[in-house]
């Protein structure tokens, strides 16, 4: 008996497509290798208010997050950094908007809701874990890796 194998050109087609649409769904989004890369982050206030702190405390207690727990040098003015974060407060919560400081191209939003209103001392600890989960989610960035949604 006579093996009689033909080629099939679409079976073909149909097999690379699947292998290519599987490999595609095991992969993440882009994560600009500028947050890899950089050195240095300058963070900056982008506007919003804070419900139960002023804007610049709640600045400080986002730098000191990014500082404890992240490996960017934090400088004074945007000429020295590679990367611009751009922190928006809400009375529930921290967008904070990452730039190439060369071309000025948005590479990354990070948001952080920790809910509203309270007493000062609740909000402010609440604030706090807040600008370390936009710091975890920078440390992850800066990995290559998308971070987890916030919880």
């Amino acid at each position: 008996m006579k093996s009689t194998s033909k080629f099939n050109p679409i079976l073909c087609a149909m097999l690379f497509t699947a292998n290519t649409l599987i490999g595609r769904a095991q992969t993440s989004p882009f994560v600009p290798a500028q947050l890899a890369t950089a050195k240095t982050l300058f963070v900056g206030f982008d506007g919003g208010q804070a419900a139960d702190l002023t804007n610049q405390e709640a600045l400080v207690i986002l730098q000191k997050a990014l500082i404890q727990e992240h490996r960017y040098t934090l400088v004074r003015t945007p000429t020295e950094a590679e990367i611009s974060a751009r922190a928006f407060l809400t009375p529930n919560g921290i967008v904070l908007s990452l730039f190439d400081t060369k071309t000025g191209a948005l590479l990354w939003k990070i948001t952080a809701n920790h809910g509203g209103g309270g007493l000062k001392a609740s909000y402010t600890k609440r604030f706090v874990r807040s600008a370390q989960e936009i710091a975890d989610q920078l440390d992850e960035l800066s990995a290559g890796r998308i971070p987890e949604p916030p919880k």
